[in-house]
């Protein structure tokens, strides 16, 4: 089953050819994993399954060169896994939360795209509060003035 999942990830197109090689990395650590707690393939919150579908999906769909920060942050999880092999749970648990505390500062102060994003996003939610707000004051100031049905 690991077999499987590690061929759909590497022969997935959608990924860097670059991130490939971290994520073929990865096979043997999940395999032990795998092996050692049969919950793996039955709990979707396991530590290593979390860590593998957050960083494939940090990476899917980058059509020209990946950012160097992003991409060595995926190289030092691979790399602390790789090194702690028998820890289990508690390595993938560890790097997990590693780097979900990176992409959080990665995508607030480093990648730019993102930065204007987020900053077009809370234009865009704050002309729509000023609508509602708009619409409610209208309709407060409307409420005792009689409209006809039609």
């Amino acid at each position: 089953m690991v077999a499987l999942l590690f061929q759909a990830i590497l022969t997935e197109e959608r990924l860097p050819p670059a991130i490939r090689v971290w994520f073929a990395r990865l096979q043997i650590p999940v395999l032990r994993v795998a092996v050692s707690e049969p919950e793996f393939f039955g709990e979707t919150t396991h530590p290593a399954r979390r860590l593998i579908d957050r960083m494939g999906a940090c990476v899917m769909g980058f059509e020209g060169q990946l950012d160097e920060a992003l991409e060595r942050e995926i190289r030092r999880v691979v790399q602390v896994v790789e090194a702690y092999p028998d820890t289990g749970r508690r390595v993938f648990q560890t790097v997990l939360n590693e780097f979900e505390k990176f992409l959080e500062h990665f995508f607030k102060n480093e990648n730019e795209a993102t930065r204007r994003g987020v900053s077009l996003a809370q234009q865009v939610e704050h002309r729509e509060t000023l609508a509602i707000q708009y619409t409610i004051e209208l309709r407060r100031m409307l409420n005792e003035v009689p409209v006809q049905e039609g």
